[in-house]
């Protein structure tokens, strides 16, 4: 028995692993292609097309980045091309929206769909985040969120094998990702206009959430 969990444990750990790199790349890809558009120019007439479908647009950017939130690939370029398109505070707005509608679709999808998967590729996961929320609550799902290296995705796929309320599990999420969207966004208004000062607070926040991601780790796993 303690071999067949320890082999799972190791399965799910590789799988993470497997995750994160592909993530990686994917990213690392999608935003080669974004400098080259933005350098050649060629990002002007897609932003202007966008723009044109007013409302529709708007829609289908929150919806877009719901599902690349329910899928297990990167959403950052995503949230960077709607700040492209509406504007930094705008996209932010968007952006955060479109990842609260993707968590919770993730959520009832594990349950409802995927749950026996979930179980069995991410059992260390499940097991230790059980075990830290037992006493913890909400405050200890808003916990999780701040984790670094532990994809977006499998955050939300594990709290869907878990019983765990709908309103925590919303509020914290949207408390969670507010964070990371507000670096991304003082990032990117400190690398297309310039503004320094807002650049600077993007990345303080970014490493002060790795920090404080790297502290809540340790305690979890």
């Amino acid at each position: 028995m303690s071999r067949e969990k320890t082999s799972a444990n190791r399965h799910s750990k590789d799988l993470a692993q497997k995750t994160m790199v592909i993530g990686t790349i994917v990213t690392v890809i999608l935003f080669a292609l974004y400098f080259y558009y933005v350098h050649t120019g060629k990002i002007t007439p897609f932003i202007k097309s966008f723009q044109n479908l007013g409302i529709y647009g708007i829609a289908l950017a929150i919806l877009l980045l719901a599902i690349l939130c329910v899928l297990p690939v990167p959403s950052e370029f995503l949230i960077v091309m709607n700040m492209e398109m509406y504007g930094i505070w705008f996209g932010t707005l968007y952006s955060w929206l479109g990842g609260i509608i993707g968590a919770v679709a993730a959520l009832y999808l594990t349950r409802w769909l995927a749950r026996p998967l979930v179980e069995r590729m991410a059992s260390k996961y499940l097991s230790q985040v059980n075990h830290w929320l037992h006493n913890r609550g909400s405050t200890g799902l808003l916990a999780v969120r701040f984790i670094p290296f532990i994809p977006y995705h499998l955050v939300n796929y594990i709290f869907g094998v878990m019983r765990i309320r709908l309103w925590p599990f919303v509020w914290t999420t949207a408390l969670g990702i507010l964070p990371f969207d507000l670096a991304m966004a003082g990032i990117f208004s400190g690398f297309r206009h310039g503004t320094l000062l807002w650049g600077a607070v993007g990345v303080a926040i970014f490493a002060l959430l790795s920090v404080l991601g790297f502290v809540y780790r340790k305690r979890i796993f």
